[in-house]
């Protein structure tokens, strides 16, 4: 992922697997479809969505097929791209894999200038730590001279796995991030939506009546505003791949945070929250509609066993306790169990034995016994 600490960028990038397999024939018959997505709400209904009351049931059943119908982008196989093959010594030929939370996109420019210009990148990382090093901030000891090299194994990739991806949500300037990255290298695509983002702060509806001065309280609400006509609020995660997409499937986990509650978070938690960020521990609140889930998508890969690949992008919960996501990787497992092809599992698995659920403070104040 990239990072960027004062005027520095980093780039701290990424988990590549070769998977080998016995190779068979030639590409199957099949129609690839060019682009495809579900219908997206409208800025109002975003707001109605945000509301504290029940969904009329419109909005939910929309809501219901956002969250489980993915987008499918088969344009860069149709406009005539094509994998290349790769053979590994003593492994035979393989799929390369990367996997890479993406952090909503925030730095996609420079994401997308490594993989258009890394010369011009190289050059921008040691222009920003030239200027912090002579303002005396802290320059991060970094092996530069990998860089190029990680980029090149990176672009290489023949599949993408990424999780925190968004598409038209102001933080990341409304952009569809994973188009955006599809062209960027000429790959194919699916997208799969786990959240609305609907707080207050993203859909720009906050009105700040509790600041202490009118003057912050119009600055708050300038620097808050939306296009209302470019806001979609989409969260979720993707699948790019040089091989085309046959099909692809969208399962919301059963079991998980319920992340619309943050609208109501009580004051214990507030005061913890105060707290965490006061040690470096981001715990803002966050109201989302909709549930962690995994994109499941099918690659058509000639030479594989059964002709096919299928890639499960996936994000296990944060915010909750190690047993629920366990039964989340339950959920997965179940759902693959039976595909006779490869399979890749991939995503941010949250992998921590502590409780983080939002009320944990409370938690271990009023309940005498361990998760």
């Amino acid at each position: 992922m990239m990072k960027k600490r004062g005027c520095v960028t980093f780039v701290n990038i990424l988990i590549v697997i070769a998977v080998g397999w016995i190779w068979a024939s030639a590409w199957p018959a099949q129609e690839y479809v060019r682009d495809s997505a579900p219908k997206l709400f409208s800025y109002d209904e975003l707001v109605q969505l945000s509301l504290d009351q029940e969904m009329s049931p419109g909005l939910a059943e929309k809501l219901r097929i956002v969250t489980t119908t993915p987008f499918i982008n088969n344009e860069a196989y149709l406009s005539g791209a094509r994998p290349k093959p790769l053979v590994v010594a003593a492994l035979g030929p393989s799929l390369r894999v990367a996997f890479w939370n993406i952090e909503r996109g925030l730095e996609l420019d420079y994401i997308v200038l490594f993989l258009k210009d890394k010369d011009a990148f190289m050059a921008k990382i040691a222009e920003e730590r030239k200027k912090a090093s002579e303002s005396g901030k802290r320059v991060r000891n970094v092996q530069l001279e990998k860089i190029p090299e990680e980029i090149e194994t990176l672009k290489s990739a023949d599949v993408w796995i990424l999780n925190e991806v968004d598409w038209g949500v102001k933080r990341t300037e409304y952009r569809e991030v994973v188009r955006e990255l599809g062209k960027a290298l000429n790959m194919n695509w699916a997208y799969g939506v786990e959240f609305l983002e609907i707080d207050s702060k993203q859909l720009g509806t906050d009105t700040f009546e509790d600041r202490e001065s009118e003057e912050e309280r119009k600055q708050l609400l300038e620097f808050f505003k939306v296009d209302k006509e470019k806001v979609r609020a989409l969260h979720g995660n993707a699948v790019l791949s040089r091989y085309p997409i046959r099909s692809a499937r969208l399962v919301p986990f059963t079991i998980g945070y319920d992340w619309f509650q943050e609208s109501k978070i009580r004051t214990l938690e507030k005061a913890k929250r105060k707290a965490a960020i006061l040690i470096g521990e981001d715990l803002l609140q966050e109201v989302r509609r909709g549930q962690r889930s995994t994109l499941y998508v099918d690659l058509d890969v000639p030479d594989a066993p059964g002709q096919r690949v299928t890639i499960a992008s996936t994000h296990l919960e944060n915010r909750t306790k190690p047993s629920i996501r366990r039964q989340q990787m339950e959920e997965l497992l179940k759902e693959v169990h039976d595909i006779r092809n490869p399979v890749v599992i991939a995503g941010d698995m949250n992998t921590t034995g502590s409780n983080s659920t939002p009320t944990s403070v409370e938690y271990m104040l009023y309940h005498c016994c361990p998760n």
